[in-house]
């Protein structure tokens, strides 16, 4: 099963596709609504129908890749919303991930998805995709199917690129992700079919591009590319052997991130990067119980954990975001076991370890999922198991920061720490320097210049604004989608919109310091037909809100912007639209084609 390879697309062209070869299935969709199968996933080899249902729909998209590291194999979705993983269990039916491009983008082996200037990335606990890279300035081709000009693996780190003509259409820009991977995987043009997978995008009915061989979470092997030089046809040397294949464990080089007591930079995964984006005073330190204390956000953050922060109490939580199989396999590896998560434990989506910790206390606690219970209201709830442990030191904060004994962290995690005369190395593999080496590499992170500050880029300055007033939008995040994406709302393009069924939230992130707002301009999708109950919300910090418009509603009378101000300006951070979808029962959706903050005159 964690070998299925699948293509996927319509009906009109899959056909062409199929390859006889076992062990390939297809997955299609069906753009009538009569069939006994809205979408369907076959056996390549004899056209066995492994599973499908009906939808009674125009079931016009689909899509296929590795997008949930909880499920074996690639899952596979359509335009209907229900998605499966490989063995046809239903992930969800929830429609938020387009089923559109895909492309290889962040630094892990699973895909993400690459609909209109869009690259998303599918939450397996939220059953949501979510944004991670917007092509701003930017725009997509072929009407409706809204892809890329291009998306391939062009510059050679087998990551894509991916390529848009701008807006007013007088250039093409090619984007390549930032993300450090500690994976070195042969570049994907070394694979044939990909090749012309590339070659045939833009000549023909375009999809993405897939290669011959698997490349999921799960993926055990790759292949090695059988390369021979012009001339003397010496062959790739790592050919010898005669596997032809690599173990992934030899492509792996760890998630490192490595750091010099007092300086501001790190490495990650081998980029440089600073420690604190703001301020160049925030770095590891020695506390005077011979501890080192490192910033917690980065060093958390960098391993895919979550920060909170809580004022009042002092008090910082770390949350572990990997999936607990992929952390217990983890410490298997490193103590030469094979056993597995899923060999012992059923596993739960919602599982997440986390720890808690006091400024000024060596006193923590661990918190471990337990599964979930029944509360008195019977509804399910979470259910920990909480674990008393001491620190040789305190938390601190130094500069505005919190600072935390890297040793606890780090453990609660499982990660490896190595240690040597002010270097530091938090690695989920083994590290093992001499004392030469790791002088060596110290010298080179303290002598290195420190990164630029990354400056955030608002989402709505490539192209003019609509009031003099409007305020610079730099993120946007929903409560749901329905495949209309809330970047949508305020990029600067009334054709484009975000939609949602129900009542549901659109907040609107200003930027890094408050800003007076004094109201809203909205132009609701069909407002000229539909009237749409709504109030709009202020935060300072995204988690504390007040009101600042009581509900009201559209006009009902017009498609374009309508003003609503507030009784008296507030000072925000955040801006959300609380609304409660359409008045009307068969269209109860949140629907805005554009959303314009606005500031003092």
């Amino acid at each position: 099963m964690t070998d299925r390879r699948f293509i996927h697309g319509d009906a009109q062209h899959v056909a062409d596709l199929i390859p006889s070869r076992p062990g390939l299935e297809v997955y299609s969709c069906h753009e009538d609504r009569s069939v006994d199968y809205g979408y369907e996933m076959r056996d390549a080899r004899t056209g066995e129908i492994l599973f499908g249902s009906f939808t009674g729909t125009d079931n016009g998209r689909a899509a296929a890749g590795d997008v949930d590291p909880a499920h074996p194999g690639a899952e596979s979705w359509s335009a209907t919303g229900i998605m499966t993983a490989a063995d046809g269990t239903v992930i969800s039916d929830n429609y938020t991930m387009a089923a559109n491009f895909l492309c290889w983008w962040d630094g892990d082996p699973g895909r993400e998805v690459l609909d209109n200037i869009y690259v998303s990335k599918w939450n397996g606990k939220e059953h949501r995709s979510e944004t991670v890279f917007t092509a701003s300035g930017c725009t997509s081709i072929n009407y409706t199917k809204a892809t890329p000009s291009l998306s391939a693996d062009l510059f050679g780190d087998w990551r894509e690129e991916i390529m848009f003509p701008t807006k007013d259409g007088t250039a093409l820009r090619i984007f390549t992700t930032t993300a450090p991977t500690a994976y070195r995987f042969p570049t994907l043009m070394h694979d044939i079919q990909y090749r012309m997978h590339i070659a045939y995008q833009n000549t023909c009915y375009n999809q993405p591009p897939h290669l011959s061989w698997y490349l999921g979470y799960d993926t055990e092997t790759v292949p090695v590319p059988q390369i021979c030089t012009v001339g003397d046809g010496a062959t790739n040397p790592d050919l010898k052997d005669g596997s032809g294949k690599w173990d992934i464990s030899e492509l792996y080089t760890g998630e490192r991130v490595e750091l010099a007591i007092g300086s501001p930079t790190a490495v990650v995964n081998g980029v440089p990067m600073r420690i604190d984006n703001d301020n160049t005073d925030v770095v590891p330190i020695i506390d005077e119980n011979d501890r080192t204390l490192v910033p917690i956000r980065f060093i958390a953050e960098a391993f895919g954990c979550e920060v909170k922060w809580d004022g009042d109490r002092q008090r910082v939580y770390i949350y572990n975001k990997k999936h607990p199989h992929d952390m217990f396999n983890t410490l298997m590896k490193q103590l030469g076991n094979d056993m597995k998560f899923g060999d012992y434990y059923s596993y739960d989506p919602d599982l997440c370890d986390y720890i808690e910790m006091t400024i000024g206390q060596t006193d923590y606690t661990a918190y471990t999922y337990e599964g979930k219970t029944a509360d008195p209201h019977g509804k399910l709830a979470d259910l920990y198991n909480s674990f008393g442990k001491t620190m040789d030191t305190a938390p601190v904060i130094e500069n505005e920061r919190t600072l935390v004994p890297l040793r606890a962290v780090t453990e609660s995690i499982l990660k490896n720490v190595y240690w040597n005369d002010g270097l530091v190395t938090v690695s989920d593999v083994e590290e093992v320097f001499s004392d030469e080496a790791a002088a060596a590499r110290l010298a080179q992170i303290k002598n290195a210049p420190v990164p630029k500050k990354i400056e955030r880029i608002a989402l709505n300055t490539t192209g003019e604004k609509y009031y003099e007033n409007q305020l610079d939008v730099y993120g946007v995040t929903a409560s749901d989608n329905d495949g209309n994406k809330e970047e949508g709302a305020i990029d600067l393009d009334i054709a484009t919109r975000w939609s949602a069924y129900g009542e549901n939230t659109l907040t609107v992130d200003l930027g890094d310091a408050p800003q007076e707002v004094t109201g809203v301009a909205i132009a609701m999708w069909k407002g000229a037909e539909r009237i749409y109950p709504f109030s709009i919300e202020y935060s300072t910090d995204g988690e504390t809100w007040q009101t600042a418009l009581e509900k009201t509603q559209n006009s009902g009378e017009s498609e374009d912007f309508e003003k609503y101000m507030f009784p008296t300006p507030v000072s925000a951070k955040y801006i959300r639209y609380s609304g409660d979808g359409a008045q009307a029962p068969a269209n109860g959706y949140c629907h805005i084609s554009e959303i314009a903050v606005l500031g003092a005159e």
